[in-house]
Order: C-alpha cells, then sequence, then structure tokens
C-alpha cells in the first residue's frame, strides 16, 4: 500500500521528531490523532443532532427485537437444539455494529474531531459533510 502525502509527512514527523521508542509511540498517537482529526473533516464534517438520535433510535430497536425474537424463539420450541439462531446472530451483530458506530460518533464528539450542528460549542471542522453516504 502506498502511502498518501499527509500520511508521508506525519511518518518524516516522526522519524525526524523521536529519538526512543517512548517517543515513538507517542508521536505515533499525536499522528493518528491529526490524521484521524483531518479524515473527520474531510469525510463527515459537522454532525447533525438529529443523525446521532436515529443511530439511538435504530439501536434501541433492534435491541427490543433481538430481546422478541429471543423470548419468541424459546417459548415456542420444546428442544433447544431447534431454535432457529440465525436470526438471532444476525440481529446481534447488527446491535453489535451499531453499537460499534455510535461509540465512535460519541467519541468523535467528545475528542471534537466533529462538531455537532446547533450545540453551543465551537465546531472544530466547520464544514458540511462531503462523503457521508460515499465512505472509502
Amino acid at each position: 500500500m502506498s502511502l498518501d502525502r499527509e500520511t508521508r509527512r506525519a511518518l518524516h514527523d516522526v522519524l525526524s521528531d523521536c529519538h526512543s521508542a517512548s517517543q515513538f509511540v507517542h508521536c505515533v498517537q499525536a499522528a493518528l490523532d491529526d490524521l484521524t482529526r483531518s479524515a473527520c473533516r474531510r469525510h463527515v464534517g459537522d454532525v447533525g443532532p438529529d443523525e446521532v438520535f436515529d443511530m439511538v433510535s435504530v439501536l434501541a430497536t433492534l435491541k427490543g427485537r433481538y430481546i422478541a425474537e429471543a423470548l419468541a424463539e424459546i417459548s415456542s420450541k420444546r428442544n433447544p437444539a431447534a431454535l432457529d439462531v440465525g436470526r438471532l446472530r444476525v440481529l446481534r451483530e447488527q446491535i453489535r455494529e451499531i453499537e460499534s458506530a455510535l461509540d465512535a460518533v460519541r467519541s468523535a464528539i467528545d475528542q471534537e474531531l466533529v462538531g455537532v450542528r446547533g450545540v453551543n460549542a465551537p465546531s472544530p471542522t466547520g464544514s458540511q459533510p462531503v462523503l457521508r453516504n460515499h465512505p472509502e
């Protein structure tokens, strides 16, 4: 994989500024933070509160469906081996993915990698979403 210009520059800075393994690890984290901030600015822009609450709503719905499916499946079968775990597994995987995505959004907001439109806080990006519907 070839490195883009921004990543090559960050690597050069890390290698020129670090003189010990401990410094290297610290510099790598700083470079990751800078590159992540830049990527969020380029790909996300500011987040709308409605977008975050849409994720929360989807997650709550999936959790409710999972619980309902599990209870229905277990109460309708006398033989546990006959349970249709496939549907439950798909719901559980969807829940985990949405939880992971929501954690990433919350973390990005908390670390001020993205701003929240309409919230009285400085917006670190000040930009609109660029590739929101077209992730790389």
